[in-house]
């Protein structure tokens, strides 16, 4: 059997499902955050670990590879649909609380990071959600290590804004 060109017997199995069981909840996340929508991350998930497949062999850092293939994917995504994200929460978006003052914190947070622009949005991602250092983020995004700060800093002061705004009013 023969998918995207690679043989069933060259891929190691083993190592894909290891991948797969070891990064999908963390792919799937990603995706929410970026997408707004748990489908199309599902759809996400299926193409990033497909693509995983076709390019096994040459994967070194499984994490930063995911991260970058999942990050290119919602891009393109986005891109074919021309469509912008709204400020409407995923559905189902993994929280592991059961407060329910603390879900509508979360709840609140996530829709101020859905409103930043989409460069400020994937750096508080990364850092905050991935656990990325600044000089890891400038190397998946090819960008700076000085214009993360920056977009980090401008997030932030977003956030606190957004944030503020909603609870005076």
């Amino acid at each position: 059997m023969v998918a995207f060109g690679v043989s069933i017997a060259e891929v190691d199995a083993t190592k894909l499902e290891e991948m797969v069981e070891a990064y999908s909840d963390t792919v799937l996340q990603r995706a929410c955050l970026y997408l707004g929508d748990r489908a199309a991350a599902e759809d996400i998930v299926q193409a990033v670990f497909l693509s995983a497949l076709q390019h096994e062999r040459s994967i070194r850092n499984p994490k930063a590879w995911l991260a970058e293939a999942t990050r290119n994917a919602c891009i393109s995504h986005l891109r074919d649909r021309s469509r912008h994200l709204t400020s409407e929460l995923p559905e189902n978006l993994p929280d592991g609380q059961a407060d329910p003052q603390l879900q509508f914190e979360q709840a609140d947070i996530v829709s101020a990071i859905f409103s930043l622009p989409d460069e400020l949005r994937e750096v508080i991602v990364l850092n905050y959600f991935e656990g990325y250092k600044r000089r890891e983020i400038s190397t998946l995004l090819a960008i700076p290590e000085g214009t993360v700060a920056s977009r980090l800093t401008r997030a932030r002061s977003g956030l606190r804004y957004l944030l503020g705004k909603g609870m005076e009013g």
